[in-house]
């Protein structure tokens, strides 16, 4: 946390609260737990000649199928843990630790929408992405919780996760 300060010759904004947290290593660790996890993610595009790969935590690096150089990197305002990608291949889906979903530019990086999983629930993780053929839904994942995002309609619906439905 000593490194989250300004850079040197620009001017300290932190109040008091960046302060106390930050004397308060146990509080840190609550507050934001990918920094315990290396997380990984890969997603192969359809119609080009390279994929996408996660690369720590809030870094998505664009990679050359044949020489796996890295052809660009985008850094996204967010903890994430899982990669997927849109059937046009200029759109990812990111998911992460603050339960949120977003449909972000591939080329960019910016955010162009974002779906709450759990309004009034926080800390939980997404861990698993997956998006329909036609791209108009994309199921999310978390250890206790299966989401349905229709991309059309701009809705989520939570689906209890048994064994009926992820045999269907």
């Amino acid at each position: 946390i000593r490194d989250w300060g300004p850079l040197p010759g620009l001017e300290d904004l932190r109040g008091w609260e960046w302060f106390h947290l930050a004397s308060r290593s146990e509080v840190i660790e609550q507050t934001i737990p990918y920094a315990r996890f290396t997380t990984e993610g890969l997603v192969f595009c359809k119609n080009s000649n390279h994929y996408f790969s996660l690369r720590g935590a809030d870094t998505i690096d664009r990679r050359s199928r044949d020489t796996d150089e890295v052809l660009s990197s985008i850094f996204v305002d967010a903890a994430i843990d899982s990669i997927a990608i849109l059937p046009d291949d200029q759109r990812l889906v990111i998911a992460g630790y603050d339960g949120v979903v977003r449909i972000v530019d591939a080329n960019t990086g910016i955010t162009e929408r974002e779906f709450y999983m759990l309004k009034h629930r926080r800390k939980l993780a997404m861990h698993t992405l997956y998006v329909s053929n036609d791209g108009n839904t994309v199921y999310a994942g978390a250890s206790e919780h299966g989401f349905l995002i229709d991309l059309i309609e701009n809705q989520v619906t939570e689906i209890k996760q048994t064994d009926d439905i992820i045999a269907k």
